[in-house]
């Protein structure tokens, strides 16, 4: 029973960190506007990359599912080899 509780704790003192973190990360300046460019160019190109990767992450699950019925499941993800060879699955 005291396993149960030890997953559900660390993920709290993780995110308890990752506050932790960001608040002493948002306490100093952006910096001169050099550097704001470039960290604006650098923001912007990772949204790009983002909304890319979703882009094709939506294509994927769709093709998997045969349409709109649903998102896989992790079983079904972890026994296929989709998109490399769908004929073959790992058991």
């Amino acid at each position: 029973m005291d396993n149960l509780i030890i997953p559900p704790a660390l993920g709290i003192l993780g995110m308890v960190m990752a506050f932790v973190v960001y608040k002493l990360v948002m306490k100093y300046p952006d910096g001169e506007d050099k550097v704001k460019k470039i960290g604006d160019q650098i923001h912007a190109g990772a949204l790009a990359f983002m909304k890319t990767e979703y882009k094709y992450l939506l294509s994927i699950s769709v093709a998997k599912n045969d349409g709109f019925d649903g998102l896989c499941s992790p079983k079904e993800l972890i026994n296929s080899n989709f998109p490399f060879d769908s004929s073959k699955s790992i058991r």
